[in-house]
């Protein structure tokens, strides 16, 4: 299996494993209820971006930062369910693809009118 191919799995094995964890294990519902919408992990297996949103947009940014206070829980508890020696180090970022899909939306309704 080449390189590429593992890191789309591992991608979407934590994609899976951090939703459920967030879901089941996590006790802070400040960030229970974000949905991850993508992983990215780098080509040495050492970092992983994870991109949030939340279905609030008004609390999003509040909520946000919740995550750094959980950072090492989610890791250990990934740790867990991987099969690999070193569990990426997590970095989470807010995905703004919605709010940019609707403004590109805004403005082709615009360019209709």
């Amino acid at each position: 299996m080449d390189r590429n191919a593992k890191l789309k799995i591992l991608e979407s094995q934590i994609k899976l494993n951090l939703s459920e964890i967030l879901f089941t294990k996590v006790n802070n519902e400040k960030v229970k209820y974000f949905s991850i919408t993508d992983v990215r992990v780098t080509k040495d297996f050492l970092n992983a971006k994870i991109y949030v949103n939340y279905f609030d947009k008004a609390k999003e940014e509040m909520y946000f930062s919740e995550f750094n206070k959980i950072k090492g829980f989610l890791r250990s508890e990934l740790a867990k369910r991987l099969t690999m020696r070193k569990v990426p180090e997590l970095e989470f970022i807010l995905d703004d693809l919605i709010t940019k899909i609707e403004d590109l939306d805004q403005l082709i309704q615009k360019s209709k009118k």
